[in-house]
């Protein structure tokens, strides 16, 4: 048995000790707005859209503040 996948479909950039690809690092504000647009069953629309704006327009402010 020659290796367990071929050289053209191993993942590209930083890989773990088993092959796995490992992503960069996203901020705080990022995590939650990914995790509000994946999850808002059960949570009341108006509050998750009011919140979404909120951390959208924090994370635009705080582009806006780390170079300028």
């Amino acid at each position: 048995m020659p290796h367990e996948f071929d050289p053209c479909e191993a993942p590209k950039g930083k890989v773990d000790k088993w092959g796995f690809s490992i992503k960069p690092p996203i901020s705080d504000e990022e995590c939650i707005l990914i995790c509000l647009n994946n999850a808002p069953c059960g949570s009341d629309k108006k509050q998750v859209e009011r919140l979404i704006k909120y951390h959208e327009d924090l994370k635009k402010n705080s582009f806006k503040n780390n170079f300028w």
